[in-house]
């Protein structure tokens, strides 16, 4: 968008994040103490380095009186590591998005246990001041997130829905860098990222120059 604002050039409908468990037996441990009954290990894959409700279920022993001794594993990478990692049993359950049903179509043996409510999660695609539309990319550069978790996915949709490909752009995985502070760099003309993150870039800095 012209005037020293940044636009949202173009959205696409991901997948909530889910819940998914590998198939796998789980071994119980040896008790913990004299009359203790024994906890099963619970090895836990998240995204990037937040995992505060779990600690704090872990600190105040909620996972322990259900018999459960969590392990929280950061997968910084995303999703799809995680996905291989539950493939090849290093993990048990794991809360992500995308990458579950891409590894469920290759056949692996992963289940989705559970979701949130919220059906969509909206991908959004905002470009930096100047650039009006997504067809305005062509020949520039653009972050999509982790390769191959949701936010690839979507900026792949959301370029091939207006006629552009990964020749016509030049896409940047970005990890699970903050989209915002890479729009903010300078580096990049557009970053894959969330309606919320959307909302605070384009509204609240609108008077920037970003």
């Amino acid at each position: 968008m012209t005037g020293g604002r940044p636009a949202r050039l173009g959205r696409a409908a991901g997948l909530a994040a889910f819940v998914v468990v590998a198939l796998a037996s789980l071994a119980c441990r040896a008790d913990s103490g004299p009359g203790a009954a024994p906890l099963v290990p619970l090895r836990l894959a998240v995204l990037g380095i937040n995992a505060g409700p779990q600690q704090l279920g872990v600190d105040h022993g909620v996972y322990a009186r259900h018999g459960i001794d969590l392990q929280v594993l950061h997968f910084i990478g995303g999703g799809p590591g995680a996905t291989v990692a539950a493939a090849s049993g290093q993990v048990d359950m794991g809360e992500y998005g995308t990458p579950i049903l891409i590894g469920i179509a290759s056949g692996l043996h992963i289940k989705v246990v559970g979701s949130p409510a919220v059906k969509a999660n909206p991908f959004e695609l905002v470009g930096r001041s100047g650039i009006g539309s997504v067809r305005d990319l062509k020949g520039k550069t653009a972050t999509s997130g982790v390769l191959g978790g949701g936010g690839h996915q979507a900026i792949l949709k959301i370029l091939r829905d207006n006629g552009l490909g990964t020749g016509d752009v030049q896409l940047v995985g970005s990890g699970g860098a903050d989209a915002e502070l890479v729009l903010r760099s300078g580096r990049v003309d557009a970053v894959i990222t969330n309606e919320l993150t959307r909302r605070k870039v384009v509204d609240e800095l609108r008077d920037s120059h970003i």
